[in-house]
């Protein structure tokens, strides 16, 4: 993160959308990206994420220029780019298949169209998923976020965190590193990146409910571990204060998630 921020002065964004007609229209080279159903994901709109930005920073330069990332290409024009497995961006203790695992993509998708897994999300709101620049946290569609935005400071605001998959029948969990492929139309959250981010919508390793794939999880026992915006990574204890709900922050899980709160952090 700090890498790629030292090159482009920026933090990597959640995800670009791209503006090629082609990633949106039926009749397209998408048509055979259909969901389980043999239906196409309605409006589906595939995008390059944050981790795919950051390939060249951990060691994966080969599979960044591979993908044509950041040069305009489509991300489901790249197939043996995102089905192919990092290590990087997975956690050993989460379960599951390094491919094909329970994530908003792979419900959208046919076999030859599902992703590589990710453990990890990047921090888009304290509470609800939200798609535009009025998110709390760091990360969201074409972010541009520096250094300097981080106005609670490094050291007390999260840029990511852990997401277990966990499949259930309320609702998918997984993450996937290339990015996220999501709904526009119909879609309650505008078509959240909830492949590459997440929220304190839910409390952290709460599972009881499709709000589930918006938030942060762990196989860790007690908690999930999280990167904080000073490149320090700390375990956050899962009963941390947190008051779920409201447009503004009003417990210390929410005052970590969003970067200009201005709100007292104690121990954590």
């Amino acid at each position: 993160m700090h890498n790629y921020h030292d090159v482009h002065k920026t933090f990597p964004p959640a995800f670009v959308t791209p503006t090629d007609p082609r990633a949106t229209t039926p009749a397209s080279i998408y048509t055979d990206a259909l969901n389980s159903a043999g239906a196409q994901g309605a409006g589906a709109n595939p995008s390059w994420g944050w981790a795919a930005f950051l390939l060249p920073f951990v060691e994966q330069s080969a599979l960044y220029d591979a993908g044509n990332i950041g040069k305009g290409d489509l991300v489901l024009n790249h197939r043996d780019v995102y089905r192919t497995p990092v290590s990087t961006y997975m956690c050993p203790s989460d379960t599951g298949s390094p491919l094909d695992n329970d994530s908003n993509w792979n419900r959208l998708t046919n076999s030859d169209y599902r992703a590589a897994k990710s453990s990890y999300v990047v921090a888009n709101d304290h509470e609800t998923p939200t798609r535009n620049s009025s998110a709390t946290g760091a990360f969201f569609e074409n972010s541009n976020t520096k250094m300097r935005d981080i106005i609670d400071g490094t050291s007390n605001t999260i840029a990511a965190g852990e997401r277990m998959y966990h499949p259930n029948n309320t609702g998918v969990s997984g993450a996937v590193w290339a990015g996220m492929l999501s709904t526009t139309a119909g879609s309650p959250h505008g078509g959240f990146a909830r492949d590459c981010a997440g929220t304190g919508r839910l409390g952290i390793n709460q599972i009881d409910n499709w709000n589930f794939a918006s938030a942060f999880s762990s196989r860790h026992s007690g908690g999930a571990q999280f990167l904080l915006f000073d490149g320090s990574v700390r375990f956050v204890s899962e009963n941390i204060d947190h008051v779920v709900g409201g447009g503004t922050p009003d417990s210390l899980y929410e005052y970590l998630l969003a970067i200009k709160d201005e709100q007292v952090v104690g121990e954590f």
